[in-house]
């Protein structure tokens, strides 16, 4: 992924390549070209409030651009 888009300063470790890394493992490089993906929060029980399941944008830094390049819509 480092090709597609270089991590700069970002750690790639945000759950949208977590998923890219799922669907290719499963399906290969087919897996990770097109589709929908959708962001959330994810809070544990223990933290309160009700961000939990909240609908966020991916991180503008790296993976907005990691999914355009691979025709993610989100």
């Amino acid at each position: 992924m480092e090709k597609i888009a270089p991590l700069s300063n970002r750690h790639g470790a945000c759950g949208e390549v977590h998923c890219l890394i799922q669907a290719f493992n499963q399906e290969g490089v087919s897996g990770i070209y097109g589709g929908t993906m959708r962001s959330v929060q994810v809070r544990s029980q223990q933290s309160g409030g009700d961000a939990h399941g909240t609908p966020i944008d991916p991180c503008p830094d790296y993976c907005t651009p990691l999914l355009g390049r691979l025709g993610i819509n989100f």
